[in-house]
């Protein structure tokens, strides 16, 4: 068992949790080698993306798009988060479908497909430094749709079974929840509580991409009316992303982003130590300066990825900040806190801390307060965040004619005339209103 304190820049002490960091292995795992990949195509790493060496790039990425089938629950999840998107769309006055989709960083490309396929774009297209979307069996995507949907009446019987305490699942039932690949499991184990509908999407066209581009996305000179990113762009710059975004966008268009939150335990990074939210408390400085003298075998891997990170670290408040200078307005956002406390692929949740051992989370937010005051326990909790834009002309001022049109839009008094009109104005009232 592990025991000791680290001492940081500004003489506050930490000490160890015993244990803590043999569970983290012993569920997520600790990184001991960094992913070349990650290294090569990281903006950050390198100082921004005008020192990325695309040609690199593709030569150590070459058959990284070789035909694939993703698995069930690969499809899942992916289907999970596309409805996320979907249901803060349906809860706007939006108008679909949208004509012309960009996805930055779209990996396998799943999302795009889906927003194609369900007709909430019309062209789709993805891009990725690493190009890994062309190799997606698009046939294999419908029948593996349809088969979620067949499996839907397992839904039930998985969650009275992830009711259940752990101690007293049986083996079958064990098997059921963790490898029956229901969406909206998936969601919820992430936080995301996703509604039925995510069953009756209607397939209006093929799940394909209608163009993929292997490149630099602030090299891409097009116009678009959909923007989204689904785990992408945390890996950029935050207001160089979002200046970009703009630009990409026409007037009126949509940005909808869905990223994993620096500030919480366990991220996407999956930076870990021998106390809660080392990498989050400690400065980068600090960070690197414990790793090397209490876990020197994976301190170059976690050093790597500690740097693939945006190195704003923004929180909630400050996307909303950099989105609107850079011309977007807010119409919805969702925090997304992980409801299970413990988990097999991210060991401990910032739940688990906040049930099981509050006064730890006062004092993280003391040792953060010492370089990042701004930060708030709000924003320790969240595993990720989904965020909904609207581009807009900052010239635009409100006017006259503004308002006689939101008059037109709002007013909706029924005025009758003539002896008809007014009986049927009484008969109105007195049935549906009960005479008042």
């Amino acid at each position: 068992m592990s025991s000791g304190h680290f001492i940081t820049q500004f003489g506050r002490r930490i000490e160890f949790v015993r244990g803590y960091l043999e569970f983290i292995d012993r569920t997520m795992g600790i990184r001991r080698s960094a992913e070349p990949d990650h290294v090569l195509s990281s903006q950050n790493q390198v100082g921004g993306h005008g020192n990325l060496d695309f040609q690199a790039v593709r030569e150590r990425t070459q058959g990284a798009n070789r035909t694939r089938r993703l698995s069930l629950h690969g499809f899942g999840t992916r289907l999970s988060r596309f409805h996320t998107f979907y249901q803060m769309l349906r809860d706007t006055d939006i108008k679909l479908p949208f004509g012309r989709h960009l996805d930055i960083g779209c990996g396998f490309g799943l999302q795009p497909r889906l927003i194609r396929a369900f007709g909430v774009a019309e062209n789709t297209t993805g891009i990725d430094i690493i190009e890994r979307a062309s190799g997606i069996d698009e046939r294999h995507l419908g029948r593996q749709y349809r088969m979620l949907k067949w499996l839907r009446p397992l839904e039930n019987w998985q969650e009275r079974i992830d009711a259940k305490p752990a101690a007293q699942r049986g083996k079958y039932e064990h098997l059921i929840r963790e490898k029956v690949p229901g969406p909206r499991l998936i969601g919820k184990r992430q936080g995301i509580f996703l509604d039925r509908d995510i069953y009756r999407h209607k397939v209006v066209a093929p799940f394909k991409l209608d163009r993929i581009i292997q490149g630099n996305v602030f090299e891409l000179d097009e116009k678009f009316d959909l923007v989204t990113s689904f785990t992408s762009f945390e890996w950029f710059d935050t207001r160089d992303i979002l200046a970009k975004a703009a630009l990409l966008l026409n007037e009126g268009g949509i940005l909808y982003i869905w990223t994993s939150n620096w500030w919480t335990e366990t991220n996407v990074a999956g930076l870990v130590g021998h106390f809660p939210f080392a990498a989050q408390r400690l400065t980068r400085e600090d960070y690197f300066r414990y790793l090397d003298q209490h876990m020197p075998e994976s301190a170059e891997a976690l050093k790597a990825t500690y740097g693939f990170f945006t190195p704003t670290h923004p929180t909630l408040a400050d996307w909303i900040e950099a989105a609107y200078r850079a011309g977007f307005v807010p119409l919805g956002h969702r925090s997304y806190i992980q409801p299970q406390p413990f988990t097999l692929k991210w060991g401990v949740h910032a739940l688990a801390h906040a049930l099981h051992n509050p006064p730890v989370l006062a004092e993280v937010l003391e040792d953060i307060h010492q370089f990042r005051p701004d930060v708030r326990l709000e924003h320790l909790m969240p595993y990720t965040y989904g965020m909904l834009f609207q581009k807009v002309d900052p010239a635009r001022r409100m006017n006259a004619e503004t308002l006689s049109r939101a008059t037109a839009e709002v007013d909706i008094h029924y005025r009758p005339t003539g002896v008809a009109g007014r009986l049927m104005k009484r008969l109105a009232r007195n049935v549906l209103l009960g005479g008042r």
